[in-house]
């Protein structure tokens, strides 16, 4: 408990002062201010028949913090995308016309084919995927990573907010420096030819309840990108940053990243050799995990 309850306290202080719950304290607070509330609003677009009016309170918001965006920081695309939102949501439901008769950019219709015959490439790709520790010296190409984390963006986000940044390392040095701290892959840390630190900025999260969420959207963005750097041809490793406050430090310090970013995974990452050792990882039964409730 000694040991547990000072880490509790500093995870408070931390969120308090770097979230946006008490107030904006950065660019980056309010730009995810504006995605949120841009994305409350498309989110009713998006149903079968939206209600007329509705969200008359949140376009409001969006409104003020449009304005204050714009004040203090100009505009940008942010800004401008959440002005259309606005308009397109004005015109709904001041004038009582039809969804479909809006030349909407907020709402984007989709037609999917059904994906059978890509569905046992799809199994393979993510049931075929294994943590890798043995790669090829060679470096990784740097538009193939590009194209990697490009594809993982595509990952779900709590309200749209996009809180997720890559940090991209393959010098040598900077590598073993930052798995000097991470600890768990000294016995491999040498063949590591890249590595990336995916954190979650504090500043797009507020209120208590969203203390954690950060982390779930980090989460399903690092297996997004896992998956993404196995369709570029890399083989990976997550590697946790499960770490007390005293070596958070350490790692942002060494890593370069900032204070209001939290780290939730690293990666390393390479081309493989023509054959490699993986270990075989005994998963449960689906018996063991799949509750139904019925």
């Amino acid at each position: 408990m000694l040991r547990l309850l000072p880490e509790y306290v500093l995870d408070a202080l931390e969120y308090a002062r770097e979230s946006k719950t008490f107030v904006l304290t950065s660019k980056e607070a309010e730009r995810a201010s504006l995605l949120e509330l841009s994305h409350s609003i498309e989110k009713g677009f998006s149903l079968r028949f939206p209600r007329n009016p509705f969200g008359k309170e949140k376009a409001q918001r969006l409104r003020d913090a449009i304005d204050r965006y714009q004040i203090k920081h100009g505009a940008d695309e942010y800004s401008h995308i959440a002005m259309a939102i606005v308009k397109e949501h004005s015109d709904f439901t001041a004038n009582s016309i039809g969804i479909d008769k809006i030349e909407s950019s907020v709402r984007q219709i989709v037609s999917r084919k059904p994906i059978h015959q890509a569905s046992d490439e799809l199994r393979e790709l993510i049931g075929g995927r294994r943590s890798t520790r043995q790669f090829r010296s060679k470096a990784p190409d740097i538009e193939s990573v590009r194209r990697a984390i490009e594809t993982a963006m595509s990952a779900p986000s709590s309200c749209n907010r996009q809180s997720t940044v890559v940090h991209y390392f393959d010098s040598r040095a900077d590598i073993a420096k930052v798995l000097s701290v991470q600890g768990g892959a000294a016995p491999f840390a040498d063949e590591v030819p890249a590595l990336v630190v995916v954190t979650t900025r504090l500043a797009a999260w507020d209120s208590p309840n969203e203390r954690l969420q950060g982390m779930v959207d980090g989460g399903m963005f690092a297996m997004n990108l896992l998956l993404a750097l196995e369709v570029e041809g890399f083989v990976s490793c997550p590697l946790n940053l499960a770490m007390v406050h005293q070596k958070l430090k350490q790692l942002r310090r060494t890593s370069r990243i900032p204070a209001d970013e939290r780290p939730v995974v690293a990666i390393a990452f390479g081309y493989p050799e023509n054959e490699y050792r993986v270990a075989r990882s005994l998963r449960r039964n689906v018996e063991d995990v799949l509750v139904c409730h019925r």
